[in-house]
């Protein structure tokens, strides 16, 4: 990360002012000095009278001059003569209007008509110096300069009225310098911008705060938001040449998400002033922007331009007293567009063993392996370790799974996934697809992937955590390990029907029957009409062996109530005219168990795909997917919206831009 300015010189600032209107400057200076902002006035700086025109002339040397117009100020030769000199350089002067009652075009004519009986009364240098002067001209220079935005006293009277007179000021003091090196030592970038936001209530957003605002922005690894920061620097100031320096610094550092930009080392190239540390940079971007240019578009001298982006790289190396990892990664490419592969190979390595955890060099690295080399395992193992540095980079990420393709097809699957999930900040989508793939397609494995993929990108997410353990549940997850998942979800929601319902089947596929029971009695409490919860009850007191006539009973009485209930329909109620169908099999019953067999069927047709080749099927494999609106919805709320707990705020504001955009 660039290093933390320490030091800016100070500009130097006076102020051209009636005498009468001491107090009113005393009053802005106070609020000024609270900045650092320090003004020269003559009556702090001289101590006899007769030195004035000194100081008049020495106003005209100021970087910048305060202008405090009132009609005090037009009624003083002095101030009058002040205007005739520093109207000459109208940017270097801020014009503050200190009247309220009187429009600053009637002071202008006044003056205008009055000039003569102004300079009569008073000593005699001051009127010969004013003979001299056309103050006709220098009245249309004001006007001129006036039809540029002026400030007025009110507008100035408070914090945010000094703050904007410090930025058209363009002045930083070291107070700023001090409070921003502060802000910048703060490890946690939430506490910088939190720090940075403070600083502006003492402050103003000049070039320098942009550019510390991008050093943030670095040091957090964003590198878009940095060099935007950077631009917004320029933008205030074109000739701030540090942040021309940053940006390609930063385009040199991280290529795949800052492109060298020809302007920029051309505005820097020739300019006094920058360090060999600098000038070194500035060869390197010229280097880089040769090979880009070379890679995107056919060029006639290609090779000859190569060349000369070598020849920048050698002399980037001697400007700076060596070569460093860049110039090796940069020669490396370099030299692989020019087929000299050993040599490209060569600079890869030395730009590894110069920075360790030099990621793009890696990338390169293990790319070169596989193409030219054919060593897959090699080129594997230096993707994984250059992905454990920058698991984000998507250069490694893409040319890893087209490898992977030769070796491991479900790793390869694996990487596109997750260079296309990568984007996404609404995932519930992507859940409902991972669904349809295991439900529908039978697709468990690549269902399996994208659930994994989304619990890695939000570790504390209930949902995520859910997913994964039923999914593992359901497709021969270890008890100890489906429990891990689905157990913190249990304890964050502990009157979830489902997580429960979910438990439940847990514990009757390791045959924990007890358990189960336990699990369906919780869940049939916290929401009587969880049809799921009630079937496995009955199934289970079928398991345990309790009297079939009995459950008989028991479910004719549970289908009658659930037909009172608006939320469940017929097709909900298929399994449980299907098992009991069962026992009425089991009974001898065959009319009996026909009947309720048509019944399931014409509610759920899918019941006779599972149950065609055995009638003792209850259909777990449904149950697992069915039900889900049924549920108090704490985990999704159906099937198709499957809206999280944790970010079910989230996406009611999202719906609501998306509403209002429309």
């Amino acid at each position: 990360m660039e290093k933390k300015i320490e030091k800016k010189i100070e500009k130097k600032i006076g102020v051209s002012y009636a005498s009468r209107n001491r107090e009113i400057l005393n009053e802005i200076e106070k609020q000024l000095s609270v900045l650092g902002v320090k003004i020269l006035r003559y009556d702090e700086v001289l101590n006899v009278k007769d030195n004035i025109q000194r100081f008049m002339r020495t106003l005209t040397k100021m970087d910048m001059n305060l202008l405090l117009l009132s009609k005090e100020y037009f009624e003083s030769p002095f101030c009058l003569y002040e205007l005739a000199m520093l109207v000459k350089k109208p940017e270097k002067l801020i014009v503050v209007y200190l009247e309220s009652s009187i429009q600053i075009e009637t002071l202008i004519e006044n003056a205008q008509r009055d000039i003569n009986s102004v300079f009569k009364r008073d000593t005699q240098w001051i009127n010969a110096e004013c003979e001299k002067i056309n103050y006709k001209e220098v009245f249309l220079e004001l006007s001129v300069l006036l039809k540029e935005k002026y400030l007025t006293y009110g507008e100035i009277a408070d914090a945010d009225g000094v703050k904007q007179l410090v930025g058209k000021l363009d002045y930083t003091p070291d107070l700023y310098l001090s409070k921003l090196n502060e802000i910048l030592e703060k490890e946690d970038f939430y506490e910088r911008e939190k720090h940075l936001i403070e600083y502006l209530e003492f402050a103003t957003a000049n070039e320098i705060y942009n550019f510390y605002k991008a050093l943030s922005y670095e040091k957090q690894g964003y590198i878009q938001g940095a060099v935007f920061f950077l631009r917004q620097a320029i933008s205030i100031n074109p000739n701030y040449v540090m942040a021309y320096v940053k940006i390609l610094d930063l385009a040199i550092k991280y290529p795949e998400k800052v492109a060298c930009d020809e302007e920029l080392f051309n505005y820097l190239d020739g300019r006094s002033g920058l360090s060999r540390k600098d000038r070194s940079m500035i060869l390197k971007a010229k280097a880089m922007f040769i090979l880009k240019k070379t890679r995107e578009t056919e060029t006639p001298n290609k090779i000859h331009l190569l060349r000369r982006a070598l020849e920048y790289l050698d002399e980037a190396g001697i400007c700076s007293g060596m070569k460093d990892a860049v110039i090796y990664n940069n020669e490396g490419l370099i030299y692989e567009e020019l087929g000299e592969i050993e040599l490209a190979e060569q600079s890869y390595l030395e730009a590894v063993k110069l920075e360790p955890e030099y990621y793009q060099a890696m990338s390169s690295l293990a790319l070169l392996y596989d193409k030219y080399y054919g060593e897959i395992e090699l080129a594997r193992n230096i993707y994984e370790k250059c992905l454990s540095i920058n698991p984000n980079y998507k250069l490694a990420q893409s040319n890893y799974a087209l490898l992977m393709e030769k070796v491991d097809s479900s790793i390869a699957i694996e990487m596109d996934l997750r260079m296309l999930l990568e984007p996404h900040k609404h995932m519930d989508f992507i859940t409902n697809l991972a669904l349809l793939l295991e439900e529908e397609w039978g697709a468990n494995e690549l269902a399996g992937i994208i659930y994994r993929i989304l619990l890695e990108r939000e570790p504390k997410s209930i949902a995520k955590r859910f997913n994964m353990g039923n999914y593992l549940r359901r497709n021969g997850g270890g008890y100890d390990e489906v429990r891990a998942y689905l157990m913190p979800v249990y304890e964050a929601l502990p009157s979830n029907d489902m997580v429960i319902f979910s438990l439940a089947l847990l514990e009757i596929r390791e045959g924990n029957l007890e358990a189960a029971e336990g699990f369906c009695d919780k869940a049939i409490c916290i929401n009587k009409k969880y049809l799921p919860a009630v079937f496995l009850k009955r199934f289970l007191e079928e398991q345990k062996g309790e009297e079939v006539v009995l459950i008989i009973e028991r479910l004719e009485n549970d289908i009658r109530y659930f037909k009172t209930c608006k939320e469940v329909g017929e097709q909900h109620l298929a399994f449980l005219y299907n098992f009991v169908g069962i026992l009425h099999y089991r009974l001898g019953n065959r009319e009996e168990a026909k009947k309720w067999r048509v019944l399931a069927i014409n509610a759920n047709c899918r019941l006779k795909k599972e149950t065609d080749d055995n009638f003792q099927d209850y259909g777990f494999d449904i149950l697992e997917y069915a039900y889900t609106n049924i549920s108090n919805g704490r985990i999704y709320k159906n099937r198709n919206e499957n809206l999280m707990v944790d970010s079910y705020n989230e996406n009611r504001s999202y719906l609501m831009e998306l509403l209002q955009k429309k």
